[in-house]
């Protein structure tokens, strides 16, 4: 009964938190009266807090009531989730914590430094500052993998002394207030030049503060609970599921004691919730963060799509309970979304993104994929609006018809009514490519009428149900005959599961004329990744089939992960924690040093925009090979040479090797972009564009992507992909800097001869050839660094060798190279080393 209410109290506390957080961001987006150092304190305690209705909560509650968790005998899914919530909790909550206290030292600071706060208390330095506060949670994460206890100690130990400080600096603001409110009283003429500001201002000042100390009472009341089970170790179920609640509450409260009794902020909300088109007027005025926010929200949606509609079209093939016509209605339904998240979905991203940019798309290439994309999308969401309005139908016959059914719905005419949907599809081009606003408003109206049917039909099926309850209490003798699936009162049970999901599906089929379109584009896309889940993933057959098909996919690599695992328990622990301390330390220089480095990319102008894109997609690569896989791998590392199997082992492997494939091919493709400098001369930025450069890049993330799910499935073909693959990259680098070496010689030697006028014109006089030489002279140390790293484990993956000590070496080295190319790829370009010294010298700078 307890856990009940508490869940409950937490999804209500989740909702309250993510509407009053995201309500205080867009209030924040508006008010400009605010310093931008204490206005970016805001948002990132907004943020977090949203972050923790948005994701902590639900898992939280979703922990407490799956029926995967099992306290006695943890299964696969319950670690894997209780992993992940702790992790988050750690992360968002310490976030949220060292966030509120850090503004409490900041209003301090702002009433003591007075005129020098806006020299001190600078952007830079305070985004450094919640930049080390993140550093610190994730550590905090570490410590929970290596000791649980150590944790919970720890983290008692932190929030404390945040509290402590946050009530110092209250403590200290108010004395301060108080004297200075004496002096005002007395009438004190120096008052007003010590303390740089009016009677007003302090006046002001006194109401802020006031309303933030109501901030730290709400701080002490939800954690100070916390700290006293984390530090005495309580056991008690009960208490603890008080004590998180009470932490969770602090992130629906923040909106309201922090924000919303600041003025500018409470006016800003107000008009927020006035305005009807506020949301709208919010977008036009960032249309850059909606587009980028719709477009990666796309990109995962089209995953998502595709990799649970080929699942579920496998598992069809499996499942023979259920009735052919029903099951083809299914596959059709599948094979549409996954045609929308495999042709659809990436051509629209490509089209939103491009046409952001080029802002008018007529008389371009682009202009006719934008019509292949409407096309196409037209017809694969007509037959997925009209086959989900079919399936309602089927499950309304399937109910009236009872023994007829089988008879009156035969696979030869659900096959003609797929057909006629198909035709229905594409007989809606003409009108597409005559008169879009027709189309629109035609849509609009076949999509309302599909709504009207299926709703019907549920309404229809739900009377139906209650009145066959009915009849079952009073005739119990009705539940003995289960033999017949058509419509026994049996499977009344099987209809009132399903339900639910039908409704899902139908409320996220609609399609609204009048709004923006890019959301609108969006949620009708969100459809295709939801149908796998809301029609076909809650019917029993096909979960099972759905779980079969995975764990036969996944036979072989737990066969090798249970090869591993005992090759590592031959280990002595002394290699594996030295190891591990290795990787913490790479992970953090690939952290830093890459983000250092996309800064710095982001202030040089000089380098060509083709050059930077590529060095930014490495840096972007090797930072998430420092923050995602090298953590994951340590705690892989750390409890498999214990003999125990990993949850996210699969997971860990399948972002390696995306991650460093993409690195492997991106530092080739520099190599062969040096080489085209060289060679093209003028012609260079004209051939090498920024728009060929995505292209390229967009490739290299395509084929590492689609090339993972070998890792989960053969991982032994993967381990040979992966070692041809790079022997080649390798061949391509090599052969590109030697080509380039034997140029560069040829141009050195005819300098020396001053032979100038056997010099092409464009390809650079002697100036332009030694600062070249001396750029590509840094390129070859990466190309060393390069064969350093990925040969070991080129090496191990094509022999296939099972040795522990070879493959913690061969992986280190690895993920080596994510530490070394910040160094080796851009530390030596002169325009990004002087980039580097400036961020430096900003953030020492008095």
């Amino acid at each position: 009964g307890f856990v009940k209410l508490f869940s409950a109290f937490n999804i209500f506390l989740s909702i309250t938190a993510i509407l009053g957080n995201v309500l205080i961001l867009l209030a924040l987006h508006r008010v400009s009266s605010i310093y931008p150092p204490t206005k970016f304190f805001f948002r990132c305690l907004a943020i977090t807090d949203l972050s923790v209705g948005l994701f902590t909560q639900p898992l939280y509650i979703i922990y407490k009531f799956s029926s995967l968790v099992n306290v006695e005998r943890p299964t696969f899914y319950g670690k894997y989730l209780e992993a992940v919530r702790i992790a988050s909790s750690a992360v968002l909550c310490g976030l949220s914590v060292l966030t509120s206290t850090a503004i409490s030292v900041d209003r301090l600071l702002a009433l003591l430094l007075r005129l020098r706060y806006r020299y001190v208390v600078t952007l830079m330095r305070v985004r450094l500052t919640m930049l080390f506060i993140l550093i610190i949670c994730a550590l905090f994460v570490v410590i929970w993998v290596w000791k649980t206890e150590v944790f919970y100690k720890l983290s008692s130990i932190i929030i404390t002394l945040s509290l402590a400080t946050s009530t110092a600096s209250y403590v200290k603001i108010h004395l301060s207030i108080r004297h200075q409110q004496a002096q005002i009283q007395n009438h004190v003429p120096q008052a007003e030049s010590s303390t740089g500001g009016s009677p007003f201002h302090i006046i002001r000042y006194k109401k802020t503060v006031s309303s933030i100390l109501w901030v730290q009472l709400a701080l002490v009341v939800c954690y100070v609970p916390y700290v006293i089970a984390a530090g005495t170790g309580e056991d008690n179920g009960l208490a603890w599921l008080a004590v998180t609640t009470l932490v969770f509450l602090n992130s629906s409260l923040n909106p309201i004691l922090y924000c919303w009794r600041i003025r500018e902020v409470r006016q800003a909300v107000k008009d927020t919730i006035r305005q009807r088109h506020c949301l709208r007027e919010t977008l036009r005025s960032s249309p850059a963060g909606l587009v980028e926010f719709l477009l990666v929200l796309n990109i995962l949606l089209s995953i998502s799509a595709f990799l649970s509609n080929v699942l579920i079209l496998f598992s069809l093939r499996q499942v023979s309970s259920i009735h052919p016509p029903t099951k083809l209605f299914f596959r059709c339904l599948a094979v549409t979304d996954f045609c929308v998240g495999l042709i659809v979905q990436p051509l629209y991203v490509y089209v939103t993104y491009t046409a952001f940019r080029v802002k008018d798309i007529r008389g371009d290439v682009l202009y006719r994929v934008y019509n292949i994309c409407g096309i196409i999308s037209t017809i694969l969401s007509a037959v997925s609006v009209l086959t989900s309005t079919a399936i309602s139908v089927d499950r309304l016959l399937m109910l009236m018809l009872e023994m007829r059914y089988r008879h009156v719905v035969t696979l030869g005419r659900v096959r003609g009514v797929v057909i006629g949907f198909w035709l229905l599809g594409a007989s809606t081009l003409p009108v597409w490519l005559w008169s879009r606003e027709n189309f629109y408003r035609g849509s609009s109206l076949i999509v309302l009428l599909c709504l009207i049917t299926s709703t019907s039909c549920y309404v229809k099926i739900h009377l139906t149900l209650w009145k066959h309850h009915a009849q079952i209490n009073v005739q119990n003798h009705f539940l003995e005959q289960p033999n017949e699936r058509g419509g026994s009162p049996l499977n009344i049970a099987r209809y009132k599961k399903t339900l639910p999901a039908f409704h899902g599906i139908v409320a996220g089929s609609g399609n609204t004329n009048q709004v923006i379109w890019s959301a609108t584009a969006s949620l009708v896309f969100l459809n295709s990744s939801l149908n796998p889940i809301l029609y076909c993933w809650k019917i029993r057959e096909v979960r099972h089939a759905v779980k079969d098909t995975i764990s036969h996919i996944n036979f072989e690599d737990n066969k090798f992960e249970s090869g591993l695992i005992e090759a590592l328990q031959t280990l002595p622990k002394g290699i594996v924690d030295l190891f591990s301390a290795l990787n913490i330390i790479l992970a953090t220089f690939a952290f830093l040093g890459n983000i250092l480095v996309i800064i710095a990319l982001c202030r040089v102008l000089t380098i060509a925009p083709s050059t930077k894109l590529f060095f930014r997609c490495l840096a972007v690569s090797d930072l998430c090979v420092g923050i995602i896989v090298q953590p994951i791998y340590i705690y892989a590392t750390i409890v498999m040479s214990s003999g125990k199997t990993v949850t996210f082992f699969k997971v860990g492997g399948v972002l390696s090797a995306v991650l460093c494939g993409v690195s492997v091919m991106t530092s080739t493709a520099v190599s062969v972009d040096r080489l085209l400098a060289l060679y093209l001369g003028i012609r260079y930025r004209h051939v090498v564009s920024s728009k060929r450069v995505r292209l390229v890049i967009v490739s290299f993330w395509a084929s590492s992507i689609l090339s993972a799910p070998l890792w989960v499935w053969k991982r032994d073909i993967a381990f040979k992909q992966a070692s041809v693959a790079i022997l080649i990259c390798f061949v391509a680098s090599i052969v590109s800097y030697a080509k380039i070496q034997s140029k560069l010689r040829k141009h050195q030697g005819q300098i020396e001869n001053h032979v100038t006028r056997t010099i092409p014109s464009g390809e650079g006089n002697s100036f332009n050839v030694a600062k070249y030489k001396k750029t590509v002279s840094s390129i070859v140390w990466v190309q060393l660094a390069l064969v350093f790293c990925y040969l070991p484990f080129g090496v191990v993956s094509g022999i296939g060798i099972n040795n522990g000590v070879d493959w913690l070496a061969a992986i280190t080295l690895l993920y080596f190279n994510s530490s070394l190319n910040p160094i080796l790829y851009c530390w030596r370009i002169r325009q990004v080393r002087h980039a580097v010294k400036d961020i430096f010298k900003q953030l020492y700078c008095c």
